[in-house]
């Protein structure tokens, strides 16, 4: 059931124009800045998207680092890069920081892709589960998925492995 989510998740964000994607994107930062724990954030855990994710490049935060997942073997690190765009493809096709400093024990907003959320906050990524086992042994304060509206689904049958979200962002919430 998983693995048909994900074709049609894919098939639908891929049909978004990148004006969408860039509305969208804009929508859902304003929902994080409008956080009330915003302001208080010190260490902010995004990725760079690609193939019409939601696009967080523009989120800024004055006092905040934002950090950025770099996959090692069966497992995913967050990395607060030395030089800002010191980026190489990984085999996935995301980009990830060359080097930098790990910072998976201090991160307090984690921003979560996903091809697919339910309503009861469990996504359905890629399929690697590296954001579950990051999540199971390094959980932030505040983990919120961001998704395109077309990506939310009433429920699926999640696994003993899948962690929750604690909540879903999309253009229209």
């Amino acid at each position: 059931m998983k693995q048909a989510i994900r074709m049609s998740m894919k098939a639908l964000r891929s049909s978004l124009s990148e004006a969408d994607v860039k509305a969208h994107s804009e929508a859902i930062i304003q929902q994080i800045e409008a956080l009330p724990y915003f302001d208080d954030l010190l260490v902010i855990g995004s990725y760079m998207a690609f193939n019409n994710e939601i696009d967080l490049s523009a989120l800024v935060h004055p006092d905040a680092v934002i950090v950025y997942p770099k996959v090692d073997g069966d497992h995913m690190h967050f990395i607060h890069p030395q030089v800002p765009d010191a980026f190489s493809r990984s085999p996935f096709g995301v980009m990830e920081p060359t080097k930098g400093v790990i910072m998976d024990d201090v991160i307090d907003l984690l921003l979560v892709p996903a091809l697919a959320i339910s309503s009861d906050c469990h996504r359905i990524g890629y399929g690697k589960g590296y954001y579950d086992r990051f999540l199971k042994t390094n959980r932030p304060k505040h983990v919120i998925g961001v998704i395109h509206d077309i990506q939310r689904i009433d429920s699926f049958d999640s696994g003993p492995d899948d962690q929750r979200l604690d909540m879903v962002l999309t253009e229209k919430t």
